[in-house]
């Protein structure tokens, strides 16, 4: 329970707005704000309640997936043991649940929906085919190859210009290599059928609309009132001056890495973490705008890499 008071309700809102609009979600977090569990109680609703519904956890590696899996299977327990609506799985293997048991003459049981985890480390495409109701990416910030797979689910979800499921894209920023494609899909929404939301919270970006960001500040132990609201001024006065304290105690890389894991702006998530003697600000801003000229196509002169 816990967990759930430390969800923003905006996440829920937004996913509900997408899919009012038939557009996906991205959405870039501080890290231990509770999306799993929420996450997997929708995915876990959709295999109850929608008929046939095929809902699938996408991860890059084995670990992220078994971990949401385990909280599935804190929900069934839970509901199977407290109330009226018992769920199966009627047909379970390792890793996925169907929702189907076959009689004796040939014909079959249940609500037929089925509810899987599949990973993406030695196959991008795996497990990207057919329909699909539902397709959440876990710890979307540590997936290199995320966008590979985006591209081949996005059919399963699209017919025509009708969204018919929906895919959400969630997660932390991990190494910053490894992440360049949860930043393309939270900076370029559009260009992927991602909802796209106005940028409150990068002050000096270039990039004006991006997908929803969940700050540190928000739901910070400490800093909520007596009626549940979050105290957002106070909460980013007392994060800046523990960031203050972590630069002045550890080095460019490992200061950033931890501010980079509880930031309160997007631009400090996916912010450069090694020393130079070239100002990174500035050329991380360049940049952004070269990127943006190229996938716009708006050069006078195109500079060419040597």
């Amino acid at each position: 329970f816990f967990f759930f008071l430390i969800i923003p309700f905006s996440h829920f809102f937004f996913i509900m707005l997408c899919m009012i609009l038939g557009k996906h979600a991205v959405v870039v977090k501080a890290r231990q704000r509770g999306y799993s569990f929420m996450m997997m109680s929708l995915l876990y609703w959709s295999y109850c309640w929608i008929q046939g519904s095929v809902n699938t956890i996408g991860a890059y590696k084995e670990e992220y997936a078994i971990k949401s899996w385990r909280f599935l299977e804190f929900y069934r327990k839970h509901i199977n043991s407290y109330t009226a609506w018992k769920r199966g799985p009627i047909q379970t293997r390792h890793l996925e649940w169907l929702d189907r048991i076959y009689l004796t003459d040939g014909n079959y049981r249940g609500n037929d929906s089925k509810l899987s985890a599949t990973t993406f480390k030695a196959d991008p495409f795996n497990g990207a085919g057919g329909s699909q109701t539902i397709f959440f990416y876990e710890e979307a910030g540590i997936a290199p190859s995320i966008l590979q797979t985006i591209g081949a689910v996005r059919p399963s979800v699209e017919r025509g210009n009708t969204t018919t499921g929906i895919i959400i894209v969630s997660g932390s920023v991990g190494d910053l290599d490894d992440c360049q494609g949860l930043k393309e899909l939270f900076y370029n929404p559009d260009a992927h059928n991602f909802l796209a939301i106005d940028n409150i919270w990068d002050v000096k970006s270039i990039y004006k609309r991006c997908g929803l960001f969940v700050s540190e500040a928000y739901n910070l132990t400490g800093f909520i009132d007596k009626d549940g609201n979050s105290e957002v001024k106070e909460a980013l006065s007392f994060i800046q001056e523990n960031n203050e304290k972590v630069r002045s105690l550890k080095k460019k890389e490992l200061s950033q890495l931890d501010i980079s894991q509880k930031p309160t702006s997007p631009e400090q998530a996916f912010d450069a973490r090694t020393t130079s003697e070239f100002p990174i600000e500035e050329l991380r801003r360049q940049q952004d705008r070269i990127t943006i000229k190229d996938r716009e196509n708006k050069w006078k002169s195109k500079p060419i890499k040597c």
